[in-house]
Parts: C-alpha cells; structure tokens; sequence
C-alpha cells in the first residue's frame, strides 16, 4: 500500500506542477506505453501478435482510431479485448477528464491552471463558471449514453448469439461507436450486421461527436421539457453549441448527399452511415475501396474537419472550419471581422483556428510524402487515405493498414498521437501576445 500512495503523491505533484499540454502528453504516452505492455502478455493473445503491433493496437485505441494491423477479435483474448476497451474509454473522454475523476474520488482537487486547461479542453469557458456541476453532468451523460446503447446493442444481438457473448459485444460496441473509436469484434465491421445495430451506432457517433458543452446543454433542455417547465425557464443554446449543431448537420447531409450522388449504387443508408463515419467512427458497413474518386475526395474532407471541440472526436472540429469559412467571407467582403451566425469571433480565435488548419496541412502534407516512401507498392489514393484517416483518428482503411511496413507503422503512430492531442496541446500551448520589442523593416513582395 505504500507504494501506491508513494505513486499517487507523485502523480498528484507533478499534475499541479506541469504545464497543461506537458499533462495531456505525459499521461497519453504513459497510457499508450501501459495498454502495449499488458497487449503484448500472453494471456491477452488468442495468436502471436508483434511487439510494434500492439504498439499499433494501444495507440489506435488510446487516440480512439480504429486503425488495426491485426484482427481484433482473432488475435486478442477477453481480456485483451477488455484492456482495448479501456483504452478506448479512457483515450476517448480525454485522460485529464478521468485525472479530475480521480482527484474527486479520492477528495484532491486540481490546481486553477490544471482546472483552466481542463475547462478550456472541455467546456470552452471560464475555469471559475460551474466547474463541479458541470463536471457532473458530463460524467452523468457519457456513461447513461453508453449504457443506453450497450442494452439496445444486446438486444439486438441476443436473437444469434449467446447471452455473455451478446452483452460483451453490447458494452464493447456502444463504448466504442460512442468514443468514436471504429474498434469492432467483427472482421468486417458492421457489414454484416442489422440494420437496427448499425442504426444504434450511427447515433451513437453522433452524440460522441458533439462535445461535452453541447451535449450537457441538449441534457438541461431535455430537463426542462421532461419536467415541463416555463418557456422562459428553458435553457438557450450557447453561441458555441449552436455554431456545433449547424456545422454538424450541414456536414452530414452534405456528405450524405455528395455520396450517393457520386455512387448511386449503395443505399441512402450506407451513403448515410458513411458520411457520419468519417466524423470521426472508423465503423464501415462496406468495402472502402469500392468508393469512387470523387467519393473518396468527399470522404478525405470529412475525415480532415471530425467532430467538434471537447468531444471524442479528432480531425481539425468543425468549429475550426466554420472559423476558417467565416475568416475567408470577412476577407472577401473587406470587413474587420469574422463572423457567424450574426456574432463576431474574437480574432485570437481566428488565429488559433488559421494556425490549426495550417499545421494540420503540413502535417498531412509530410505524412503523404514519407508514407510514399516506406509502402512505394501502395496505390497513391491509399496512402493519403490512410494519411488522413490516422490524423483525424477515424480508422477507416483502404485495406492498407494490414500491409504497413514496420516504418510506416512507426509513422501512422506517431500521426495517430498528433491527430488526436495535437488541436489540445496547440490550443493550451499557444501564447497568442507578442513579447518582442524588435521591429524590422517593410518589404514589398508580389503575390498572385
């Protein structure tokens, strides 16, 4: 017992001690480095899997991907597929939401810095605002979801399989649709599932994909209605939350649209179930590279944007977009600034959101180019589809992933991590005030 409390001592100093973004990377990598170790035991194993493949495995589970290089369920015991699910679960509500947990439980409490970062990751507001009971709500929400889903899940799947067998899919499946994270105990994914399972997802992915101010805002309205109160009483949507609704349903039907469109041959459903996925799930209910070029095109876009800030989602949030669209109209139009749905955005955060995007392009950019050199027999499509599906950790696959050579899985690693704390750390890490006391010089240049 010592030893534990010895451990807890130290966690506890150095969470009050570090900078936010040295936090949200320490504990990442340290999760990631644990789940390896515990995939790479024999009793997690049903057959032999690499060391850089559990690797693989613990980071596409912690950063909530989906990408694998080995079948999950063939290579991985109940116990293996339980330690994926905790990193899913841990990985997909980010690890200072569960350090505050932990802190609250054990009757600690984080330092103002720490709650700030926790706040801005979260909450997107003042650190001092609510803090506890909107902390509670969160808890609340995510896991009343989750079990939601699990029990409709096991219903479904207890008309073909056996009791434990239909209830494990149940929790595994509902917390991974809602973490976003793509894992599946199926081979083909959701293919070969009903249509009322893979419905359950699909909502699944969606409710994940909000961002935890959206949807505690969704769960006070639904408060009011359940309990009937005044209309004056209601809660009103915040700017935020109502900038989220529209940039997510627009993208939905969009994608939604543009797909079938250019492949009339699947459903309105899979075209439906695609255009939500590729924010950010990884679930497939049909062969990726059955797509056409422009599908693939739609689908690289969507993949790139993800979900919204706060959520289990990765890529660049759509609040970034919808900041970068309304940067674009205002310069066009010669205005001062930018704005969206009749309110004006503060220009650090147009900064932050343009230098988002920016290094989220490089970054692709780069990962294009180095995976052309470590797979050179992979069609040219694939590889950026694999590029971008890791960084917007989505996990669909052009069946690449399975034949990733040993640095190209090092790298798709690496963007996995990035696309998934990158956004965080920039945010928290970013000091937008100019210090320099240095001016330099004008000079004319010709652009155009």
């Amino acid at each position: 017992m010592k030893i534990f409390g010895y451990i807890y001592q130290k966690w506890q100093y150095w969470l009050n001690n570090s900078t936010p973004s040295m936090v949200l990377v320490g504990t990442f990598a340290v999760m990631i480095v644990l789940g390896t170790i515990l995939l790479w035991l024999p009793f997690m194993q049903e057959k032999p899997v690499g060391f850089i493949d559990c690797f693989f495995i613990s980071t596409s589970a912690a950063c909530v991907t989906g990408l694998v290089t080995v079948d999950t369920a063939s290579s991985f015991t109940f116990w293996g597929e339980l330690v994926i699910m905790l990193l899913i679960q841990f990985g997909g509500l980010g690890i200072m939401t569960f350090a505050a947990i932990s802190f609250k439980l054990l009757g600690a409490r984080l330092s103002l810095r720490n709650q700030a970062a926790l706040e801005d990751t979260l909450f997107q507001r003042n650190a001092a605002l609510e803090f506890t009971r909107t902390f509670n709500y969160i808890f609340i929400i995510v896991f009343t979801v989750e079990l939601t889903g699990a029990v409709v899940l096991f219903l479904e799947n207890i008309r073909h399989m056996p009791v434990l067998e239909a209830a494990w899919s149940g929790i595994f499946h509902s917390v991974s649709a809602f973490c976003n994270a793509g894992f599946s105990l199926w081979s083909d994914s959701l293919t070969s599932q009903s249509r009322i399972f893979q419905i359950m997802v699909m909502l699944l992915i969606i409710i994940g994909g909000l961002g935890n101010v959206v949807l505690v805002e969704l769960a006070r309205v639904g408060r009011d209605i359940v309990y009937r109160r005044p209309k004056k009483s209601f809660h009103l949507f915040s700017f935020h939350t109502r900038t989220v609704l529209l940039v997510s349903c627009g993208l939905i039907i969009f994608g939604t649209v543009v797909i079938y469109f250019f492949d009339p041959t699947d459903s309105v459903f899979d075209c439906l179930f695609q255009s939500v996925t590729a924010r950010t799930a990884g679930f497939n209910t049909f062969s990726q590279s059955t797509l056409s070029t422009p599908a693939v095109i739609i689908m690289l876009f969507l993949m790139f944007v993800g979900g919204s800030p706060g959520s289990c989602a990765g890529g660049i949030k759509t609040t970034s977009l919808a900041i970068w669209l309304a940067h674009i109209k205002s310069d066009l139009l010669h205005r001062n600034q930018a704005t969206i749905l009749e309110r004006s955005v503060p220009q650090e955060i147009v900064v932050r959101a343009r230098q988002l995007i920016n290094l989220a392009l490089i970054w692709n950019t780069v990962g294009i180019f180095i995976l052309t050199i470590t797979e050179i027999t992979a069609p040219l499509r694939s590889v950026i589809f694999e590029q971008i599906s890791a960084f917007g950790t989505v996990g669909l696959s052009m069946d690449l992933t399975p034949l990733l050579t040993d640095p190209g899985k090092l790298w798709i690693i690496a963007t996995m991590f990035i696309g998934r704390l990158g956004p965080l750390t920039i945010a928290l890490a970013v000091d937008f005030r100019n210090n320099s006391t240095i001016s330099h010089p004008e000079g004319r240049i010709m652009i155009g």
